[in-house]
């Protein structure tokens, strides 16, 4: 196992992406963007993925630098153990639940474009009184009368 699969897994939960990887002989580091609006789904994932270690230990942090005149961060996943040889079965253990996690985030988001009004009356936009052009508007001091009335 190559720890690039590691970070294809992370890609595929389609919440995070990987910046960079650094390996090394009792650890991976990984470097990764996450969406601020899909925040919530990628704590759920690492929630997911943490429930589950085995034999090795997680840090998890923001990492802020100064680029370009401005404030950024970006987010670290570090995992660590403690022998060698174990490396390759905590690869494969990322691998798989990272895995099973992006299949039970949710891959797709919607904005919600209306909503019924409960309680509310059908006529509740009908004028209280005969339509009239000519009456005066918000401008001139009296009442609006656009959308009140079916043409």
């Amino acid at each position: 196992m190559k720890p690039e699969n590691v970070a294809a897994a992370i890609n595929s939960t389609g919440v995070a992406e990987v910046i960079k990887i650094n390996d090394g002989p009792n650890s991976l580091h990984i470097v990764h963007r996450v969406s601020a609006k899909r925040l919530r789904d990628w704590v759920a994932i690492l929630e997911y993925v943490l429930a589950r270690k085995q034999g090795w230990e997680d840090h998890i942090c923001k990492r802020y630098f100064h680029q370009d005149g401005k404030i950024r961060y970006v987010w670290n996943f570090i995992a660590q153990w403690k022998k060698k040889p174990d490396k390759e079965e905590i690869l494969q253990q990322l691998i798989k639940n990272f895995s099973q996690a992006a299949q039970q985030a949710p891959q797709m988001m919607h904005q919600l474009d209306s909503y019924p009004l409960v309680g509310a009356k059908e006529n509740r936009n009908a004028p209280h009184g005969p339509r009239n052009p000519k009456a005066a508007g918000p401008m001139t001091g009296g009442l609006s009368q656009k959308g009140a009335h079916k043409l």
